[in-house]
C-alpha cells in the first residue's frame, strides 16, 4: 500500500504535465474561420441546369426567383489592379441555395468559372482586364429550379489615367 500511493501520485503528475503541453499557451479563444475566397479558380464540373458559357460580352436578361428565394449579390472591380469581386449578401432564400455559380468572359475571351459560398460574405475573386468583363451569376436552389441572377458588364476604372 505504501508503495502504490507515491507510484499513483507520480502518474497523476505526469498526467497533468502532459496535458498541459498539448494545449495552446495563452489563446483560449477559438480562431474564426476566414470567408471563402477563390482566386484563380479551377471548377471541376458545371452544376447541372447552369448553361454553357457562349463567350460573349453582351448581357442577357436575368430572371427574377419569386420572393420567398431571392438572393442578392455585389461586383465590384478594383480600380488599381483591376481585380473582381463578387460577395453573397443575403436574402430570403438564402438558405434555399444549393450552389452559387459565377462566371466572368473576360475581354480577352477567356471565361473564369466558380462557385460562390452560400454563407453572407462569402466572396469569390480572380483577375479581370483593364477593359470591361461580363460577369454572371447563377443560383441552383435544392429544389433543382436555376437562376441567372445577374449579367452585367463591369468595367475598369481607371482612377489615375495617363
Amino acid at each position: 500500500m505504501k508503495t502504490t500511493a507515491p507510484i499513483v501520485i507520480i502518474l497523476l503528475i505526469v498526467l497533468v504535465w502532459g496535458a498541459g503541453c498539448v494545449g495552446s499557451p495563452g489563446n483560449t479563444t477559438p480562431a474564426t474561420t476566414p470567408k471563402t475566397t477563390v482566386t484563380s479558380p479551377l471548377p471541376t464540373t458545371v452544376p447541372v441546369g447552369i448553361p454553357t458559357a457562349d463567350n460573349s460580352l453582351l448581357p442577357t436578361p436575368t430572371q427574377v426567383p419569386p420572393d420567398n428565394m431571392q438572393v442578392a449579390v455585389d461586383v465590384a472591380k478594383d480600380a488599381v489592379y483591376a481585380t473582381i469581386t463578387v460577395t453573397f449578401r443575403d436574402g430570403l432564400g438564402q438558405y434555399l441555395v444549393d450552389t452559387m455559380w459565377v462566371r466572368v468572359t473576360l475581354a480577352d475571351g477567356n471565361v473564369v468559372e466558380g462557385t460562390l459560398g452560400k454563407d453572407v460574405g462569402d466572396t469569390f475573386t480572380t483577375q479581370g482586364t483593364k477593359r470591361s468583363d461580363r460577369v454572371e451569376v447563377f443560383v441552383r436552389y435544392y429544389d433543382g429550379s436555376v437562376y441567372k441572377i445577374y449579367d452585367a458588364l463591369v468595367p475598369f476604372q481607371n482612377i489615375n489615367p495617363t
